[in-house]
């Protein structure tokens, strides 16, 4: 049952961005299926990990999360009915990816404009509380997440 949700979802995730009509149906086939609210995570950590991170490194390629994109992770996060611990925990690597990659291209000096890294550095302020939060527990699951 775990592995149709799954299909389904990458699917639709795959797609591009769902929308209203695809949480409820990935909402609505999990509860016909009878699938438990933290199943998912608890029995499909990786393979929820993996969609989770699909789904950040999209919307995190800029290096913001905007009030569309910050709107799409709740629907996102309740469609695989997460908590927002749970989803940060998932999303974990693709926030450290994003960190990463702005605080590198900051630190290449010739590389970048004046105006290219004050924007990095405006958009690494803006990630901070996100990485905080991601950041705060230990990895579990040997690291995959």
């Amino acid at each position: 049952m775990l592995d149709l949700v799954l299909a389904y979802a990458k699917e639709r995730l795959g797609a591009g961005p769902p929308d209203i009509p695809d949480i409820s149906d990935l909402v609505l086939l999990q509860m016909a299926l009878h699938v438990e609210e933290d199943e998912l995570f608890s029995r499909r950590p990786s393979e929820i990990s993996a969609l989770i991170q699909d789904q950040f490194d999209s919307i995190l390629a800029d290096g913001v999360i905007d009030n569309t994109e910050d709107l799409y992770l709740v629907e996102l996060q309740a469609a695989f009915r997460l908590s927002y611990d749970q989803l940060m925990i998932l999303a974990r690597p693709a926030i450290e990816r994003a960190v990463t990659t702005l605080r590198t291209g900051i630190g290449m000096a010739g590389q970048w404009s004046l105006v290219s890294r004050q924007t990095a550095i405006e958009k690494l302020s803006a990630l901070e509380s996100t990485y905080r939060i991601a950041t705060a527990r230990h990895r579990t699951l040997g690291g995959l997440y």
